[in-house]
Formats: structure tokens, sequence, C-alpha cells
């Protein structure tokens, strides 16, 4: 996964167009991250993703950055 985000990151930053990459998929973001939390929520619902508040049956990545907590 993190490989596929990096590769989002790079297409973000060169303006590239937005793909369905992340199409039916449900993100939770966590943690210290290296920029703001909406710029990752804003990058994954460009790309067809979902960003939700907390863990369930339904989330397929959690983005976890420093400082994520103790249940990791």
């Amino acid at each position: 996964m993190l490989i596929e985000l990096n590769q989002i990151i790079e297409f973000e930053e060169s303006n590239v167009a937005k793909t369905d990459l992340l199409s039916n998929l449900t993100f939770v973001i966590t943690g210290t991250l290296s920029k703001p939390r909406d710029y990752f929520k804003d990058l994954i619902e460009q790309n067809g993703g979902k960003v939700s508040s907390s863990v369930s049956k339904n989330t397929n990545y959690l983005l976890a950055g420093a400082e994520a907590g103790s249940k990791l």
C-alpha cells in the first residue's frame, strides 16, 4: 500500500489527471503525518477513495503516521 500511495502522491505533485485507482476503497487516517491530514484526505478522494473517521469492517487501509496510538 505504501508504494501505491507514493505513486498517487507523485501524480498529485506532477498535476497528472486524477484516476479511480482507489475506487471502492475506504481509508482511515491517524497519527502525525508529513503533510496536513486534509492533503491526504483530498488525495484519496480525488482518486476515487473514501476516508472514514474510524476503523470498521469496511476499512481497507489504515494510513498511520507517527504517534498513531497504542493499538497499532
